[in-house]
């Protein structure tokens, strides 16, 4: 899906051969590791952490992006 960052910067999360990545712009893109079910990191930068908040349906609502110190909440936007 597709999650707002900021106006006009949306970071996207997507599934390739099984795999789960993320781009986010200005960034590159990035294959999620598990930590949890909820909660990921990747190998290129492990201080590179993600966690999905997910909603009553079970679907992410919102996903928590940290970079280093840098820390991101970004909001699902409508499929």
């Amino acid at each position: 899906g597709n999650y707002q960052v900021r106006p006009g910067i949306v970071a996207r999360v997507f599934s390739f051969k099984g795999r789960l990545y993320i781009s986010l712009p200005g960034q590159g893109e990035a294959e999620f590791l598990p930590l949890s079910r909820t909660e990921f990191f990747t190998r290129a930068d492990p201080s590179v952490r993600v966690r999905f908040d997910l909603g009553e349906s079970g679907r992410a609502e919102t996903v928590e992006i940290r970079l280093g110190k840098r820390e991101l909440t970004a909001h699902r936007l409508q499929d």
